[in-house]
């Protein structure tokens, strides 16, 4: 019982010895990453002014749907939401725009609809 004692508070050592050190690296690691997006946070200003450079938008994502953009998503692009069967647009959430950020001026959805006719004659 007593050796058994022992290998246990060795195993606990270890372990905290090695959390100890994987903490260390993943600290140092975190650094390294934070000085990186720094670095590229402030080069696009660079190349903004030095080429001329335009910030696009990338295609929307679209919650139950596609999005239907023009070719080039430059500022002041739009883009509508294709709903799959079954679902509409959500008010307020069917067309979007490209901003000068490279950012969207809304998120594309679509809901199912609370009522849904099909066929028939009224």
């Amino acid at each position: 019982a007593g050796r058994m004692k022992s290998k246990a508070k060795i195993l606990v050592l270890i372990l905290g010895f090695t959390s100890h050190v994987y903490a260390d690296r993943i600290s140092a690691l975190e650094k390294r990453v934070e000085d990186l997006e720094a670095t590229l946070n402030g080069l696009e200003p660079l190349f903004v002014s030095r080429y001329g450079l335009i910030r696009n938008c990338m295609t929307p994502t679209v919650l139950n749907g596609k999005a239907q953009c023009a070719e080039k998503l430059k500022p002041g692009a739009k883009c509508s939401a294709v709903c799959n069967p079954g679902y509409i647009g959500t008010p307020g959430k069917v067309v979007t725009s490209c901003k000068e950020d490279g950012f969207w001026t809304d998120d594309l959805q679509c809901e199912i609809p609370l009522l849904l006719v099909s066929g028939g004659t009224v």
